[in-house]
């Protein structure tokens, strides 16, 4: 039994792909950063890279990122 406690944490494996899949939805716009995070996505990087760069992004200038991504998602990812 004690084995289960070894199991990944579902909740923030779905929490982080949500974030995906919401970043590649809002990140439409014309702006550099918009371009930034869809070429990232286009690449392939890592999720965990991705969502880092664009935490550090909105942690510098939050209003420019909700601009960018929307006020919802920019908050969830300071959160996450």
């Amino acid at each position: 039994m004690g084995h289960l406690t070894k199991l990944p944490d579902l909740a923030k494996s779905f929490k982080k792909l949500k974030i995906m899949v919401d970043l590649d939805i809002n990140a439409t716009g014309d702006s550099i950063l918009a371009f930034a995070i869809r070429l990232a996505l286009y690449k392939k990087e890592s999720p965990d890279e991705i969502i880092t760069w664009v935490k550090s992004q909105a942690t510098d200038n939050p209003k420019i990122m909700a601009e960018v991504i929307g006020a919802e998602l920019t908050e969830t990812i300071l959160n996450y």
